[in-house]
């Protein structure tokens, strides 16, 4: 059996410089985008703490929904971690570099 693969014919018909202005238009500057992600964080966090509490005070017994909210506030948090880290690594990377 023979397989038959096709190159890519016409590269420059991509619109990448257009896509790469509008997720500049629309998400801001890094900063506002690194700030945005952290609130959302926040506001998992939150959501989860008020959840959990009511779970223990006996106002809701769907611990499902909990479990939810606690695993998004884990998971956005854990996210938020890794871009530090990442954005730490480029400027130590960036520090390293001669001119």
């Amino acid at each position: 059996m023979t397989m038959s693969v096709q190159g890519v014919t016409n590269v420059a018909s991509i619109p990448l410089t257009e896509n790469i202005q509008q997720v500049k238009e629309s998400e801001g500057s890094f900063a506002t985008v690194l700030q945005n992600m952290l609130q959302e964080t926040n506001g998992y966090e939150q959501a989860s703490n008020q959840a959990t509490n009511q779970l223990l005070t006996g106002k809701t017994d769907d611990i499902s929904s909990v479990m939810v909210l606690a695993e998004k506030a884990n998971l956005t948090l854990q996210t938020a971690v890794e871009v530090r880290n990442k954005v730490l690594e480029a400027y130590q990377e960036i520090m390293r570099t001669q001119l």
